[in-house]
Parts: structure tokens; C-alpha cells; sequence
């Protein structure tokens, strides 16, 4: 079986070609005339839309996987490149990327036309290998700007048809068009589609779920978000039982596979644990940003929207950053309250500082550098000196509390927690959705 299809699976790009130096500039000479193969194309493309975003700030932008785009001079540059291709001088092993090519070009005809006949090739004749290219096929078109999510369909009802025999690229296949409809906010037919994800992971060989089991379960523990957003926290917590039970026997009891395993389950059951149960009140040793009452939280009139955030989470942390900001203008008036909680770790800028100067640098950044709109609570961490001389931090009380493995977690103003979630832009609409049942 091809397993190589986890990889993708992963994030991984299969298109297995250097990205190359590109100018944005135009140039009366073939910047493209050393680029042999159609994958290089995708890459100039990927690197002009990189260079078009990097003064404009991606992470500002509302993300919309059916309504993204490529920016005009990445596709006008992704012509230029793509014209020295046809679907006869392309080899086969490129017939894939040519495909990407097009569809990202906007020529569908030329793309559907190029993946027709990579499915028909002697290569692929072999089911197995079929069902490894139609996953790849899916993927692609469900990740593309903008999402194909017609033309994705089409494919994955293929790979489908296989039937049990097929079991392992069609759970791929489900789970990547599961995520991606998630992203897009369309929370039914992400469970849908994560259901048959999981009913053919079932229908494996038992030597593919022994040799699989680390991978099942991590792709398991991200379905088990799409549960409990679609049905409720304890139909996530009765998926992640069955899923104990089915992924540990898989390893022999008192080996460290299996405490690894079960360490996982332990992990990805954490977040469903906190789902509708009443939210601890926020503790600090100095607060920042507060008005008249804020230190009482979370608010008992009003939702309140818990984020754990560190100091030292940068750049990285943009894209949250930007996502609880375009929320609050859209709820605030509504009387949406924010809450970041941060806690030492000895440091600060990478330089070791005393925990008080800590407190103060990161309560400081958050509220006047990211002007974040958010009480924040910081707690000096307890630690201890350990043999050689390093400092080791116990977990602060509003760690304790909320720490379960995402950073957002919103609370309504009953004092429930309603929704466990990581505040990117890829659950925005997931976020807002949330949002609009408290209201």
C-alpha cells in the first residue's frame, strides 16, 4: 500500500522541487527560462504571492478558502511560466503539478483534461496507486486559493467507489475535504465527512492500523473537534472512548508505545473536559488594561472570551492576534469582553529577567505594542532551581484552570464554557458561529 500518502496528509509538499529566486519586477527577458518542470511554476507562484502580501499583511485579511484568491501579478508571472507547457511535453511524473498549474491558473478545461489522462496512465492502473493520486487530486483542489470544492467532490466520490478495498486513501481523502470544509465554516458537512473518514479507517487491514496507529490517532484526535462542534462535547467524549479503545489494543499493555498512545487519548479528551462546565474565575498578580470591574471575570452579564497567550509566541501569533481583533469590532458593541492570561518563564526578550519586570514588559506589550482589546491578567509562575542551575516553572492557577491544549476558550455570560477552540483564521467562522448562538 502506498503509505506515502500520509505525508501529504501532513502538510508535506509532494511537488519535491527547490524554490527558485524570482524578481516581482517585470522584465522584458523569459524570467522563466530555466524552469523545466511545471512545479517549478507553482512555486514562483507560491513566492510571488508571498512577496505581494509581505508589506500588506496576510493575517489582517478575513480567511475565506472558497472566496481566497491569488494575487494578479502571481498569476500574471504563473502564465508566463506555465506557457512553455503542454499536456504533451510534460512528463508523467508531472502530470500532477501541471494539473495544480492550471487549476490555480483558472483553466479548468486544460486541468481537468491534464488529470484525465494522469489517471489513465499505466502507472495508475494499479488500484492502489489510482487511489493514492485521487487523494492527491482531492487535497489539492479542497487547499487551492480558491478552494475546488466542486471539482474535489467529483474525485473523492471516486476514490469512494472503491469500497473497503480502498480504505486508507478514502479516510485521507474524507479527513482532508473534512478539515477544509471546517475552515470554511460549514461545521455539517465537516462531521459528514469526518464520519466517513472514521468508518474507513475501521475498514483497514489489521497490519495497516498496527503499523498506523500513532497516525490514526492524531487524525482521529482532529475529528473529534468536528464532533463536538457538530453534536456536543460529550458525543467528542464518547468518540475519543471508542477511539481508547480501538487504537490501544493496537500495542502491547506496558510498553512505551502504548503509555505514548495513551498519553495522546489523555491529551485530545483534555479540551472536552472543560466543554459545559462552569469557568473558574481569573486570578493576577497585576493586571493591565482594566476598567471599572474588569478584574471580575469572566463576566457574569456579558460572554467573555479567554485566550492563553506568552509573551515570547511573536510573530507566530499574529494571525491569533488578528482574528480576536476583527471579532471584537464585529461583537464588542455587543458587550463582548476579552481576557488574555500570560504568566512568567524567567525571560523576557531571550534576556533572563526578575519575574516583576516580567509581569511588566508583557502587560505592556500586549496592551500598548499589540494594543490587543483585552484585559490581561498576568501571574507571576512559581519555580524552582532544578541540579544544574535552570530554572524549572510550575503551571500558574489560570493555567491550571485553562490550559487544555488550545488557547481560546469563550464563556457565556452564564458562566459556562461553550466553546474550546485555536484562534487562527482557519477557525474564524467556527469562532463567529459560536458567537452568534450566545446572542
Amino acid at each position: 500500500m502506498l503509505k506515502t500518502g500520509l505525508y501529504s496528509a501532513m502538510g508535506v509538499v509532494l511537488a519535491g522541487i527547490s524554490s527558485v529566486t524570482l524578481s516581482a519586477q517585470g522584465s522584458s527577458a523569459d524570467e522563466y527560462v530555466r524552469y523545466s518542470v511545471p512545479g517549478q511554476c507553482i512555486k514562483a507562484i507560491q513566492r510571488l504571492d508571498d512577496q505581494y502580501w509581505r508589506d500588506k499583511r496576510p493575517d489582517t485579511v478575513t480567511y475565506g478558502p472558497e472566496k481566497d484568491s491569488i494575487p494578479a501579478m502571481a498569476l500574471q508571472g504563473g502564465k508566463a511560466c506555465a506557457s512553455r507547457f503542454t499536456i504533451d511535453n510534460v512528463p508523467e511524473k508531472e502530470l500532477l503539478n501541471l494539473a495544480k498549474l492550471y487549476w490555480m491558473l483558472g483553466e479548468d478545461q486544460k486541468a481537468s483534461a491534464v488529470a484525465t489522462k494522469l489517471l489513465a496512465a499505466p502507472s495508475y492502473s494499479d488500484q492502489d496507486a489510482k487511489t493514492y493520486m485521487l487523494y492527491n487530486l482531492v487535497s489539492s483542489l479542497a487547499n487551492m486559493k480558491p478552494s475546488r470544492f466542486d471539482l474535489a467532490n467529483g474525485y473523492l466520490t471516486q476514490i469512494d467507489n472503491f469500497g473497503k478495498s480502498a480504505a486508507w486513501h478514502r479516510s485521507l481523502g474524507n479527513f482532508s475535504y473534512s478539515v477544509a470544509m471546517l475552515k470554511a465554516g460549514n461545521v455539517d458537512s465537516s462531521h459528514t465527512l469526518a464520519g466517513k473518514a472514521v468508518t474507513a479507517m475501521r475498514e483497514m487491514e489489521i497490519s495497516d492500523k498496527i503499523d498506523l496507529a500513532s497516525v490514526k490517532l492524531t487524525l482521529y484526535s482532529i475529528l473529534s473537534e468536528v464532533v463536538s462542534l457538530q453534536k456536543s462535547a460529550g458525543a467528542a467524549m464518547n468518540f475519543i472512548d471508542s477511539v481508547e479503545l480501538e487504537i490501544l489494543k493496537l500495542r502491547p499493555q506496558g510498553t512505551r508505545d502504548y503509555e505514548s498512545l495513551e498519553s495522546r487519548v489523555n491529551y485530545s479528551r483534555s479540551p472536552y473536559k472543560l466543554l459545559g462546565t462552569s469557568a473558574m474565575p481569573v486570578a493576577a498578580d497585576k493586571w493591565f488594561g482594566i476598567q471599572v470591574g474588569d478584574t471580575i471575570l469572566p463576566r457574569s452579564d456579558v460572554p467573555t472570551f479567554i485566550f492563553l497567550f506568552s509573551h515570547a509566541c511573536g510573530g507566530r501569533c499574529y494571525p491569533s492576534f488578528a482574528t480576536l481583533n476583527r471579532v471584537y469590532n464585529d461583537y464588542s458593541s455587543k458587550g463582548l469582553k476579552y481576557v488574555v492570561l500570560s504568566s512568567t518563564g524567567g525571560y523576557y526578550r531571550n534576556k533572563l529577567v526578575v519575574p516583576s519586570a516580567e509581569v511588566d514588559s508583557a502587560g505592556k506589550y500586549f496592551t500598548e505594542f499589540l494594543k490587543l482589546p483585552s484585559v490581561v491578567a498576568m501571574s507571576e509562575s512559581e519555580f524552582v532551581k532544578i541540579h544544574d542551575g535552570r530554572r524549572r516553572n510550575s503551571p500558574s492557577i489560570n493555567s491550571r484552570n485553562y490550559s487544555r491544549g488550545r488557547n481560546g476558550i469563550l464563556v457565556g455570560k452564564d458562566g459556562v464554557v461553550k466553546l474550546v477552540v485555536d484562534v487562527s483564521p482557519d477557525r474564524e467562522r467556527v469562532i463567529r458561529q459560536a458567537l452568534d448562538r450566545l446572542y
